[in-house]
């Protein structure tokens, strides 16, 4: 069965239940889906948290005229930065999170 994050998303990790005053409530919920779903919708998170890093790392690095390198960056080579064991299988975390790293390295670089 293909994995569809946004789907469970959606359906599984959060539900908007009300917007009062502008505060949005947002309640946990309880899911059928597979822990394979949940763990590839918060693979969007791996991806956040990566691009996030990547791209101060990158930034950093041109700014003090370090060589393009982003393996160099201790948070890309444990590859885990803010994971946590509800999110599903450390080693796809860890995937998710360095090729976002990656990317958002190169367009941190890029601009000084």
């Amino acid at each position: 069965m293909k994995a569809r994050p946004y789907r469970a998303l959606e359906q599984g990790i959060r539900r908007l239940t009300s917007n009062r005053g502008g505060v949005t409530a947002v309640r946990s919920i309880r899911t059928r889906e597979s822990s394979s779903h949940r763990a590839a919708a918060y693979g969007n998170y791996a991806a956040q948290v990566g691009y996030r890093d990547g791209f101060d790392a990158g930034r950093n690095d041109a700014r003090d005229r370090n060589r393009f390198d982003p393996v160099r960056s201790k948070r890309y080579r444990d590859g885990d930065h803010d994971y946590n064991n509800r999110y599903g299988d450390r080693e796809l975390y860890k995937r998710d999170y360095r090729a976002a790293f990656e990317q958002g390295y190169r367009e941190g670089y890029g601009t000084r």
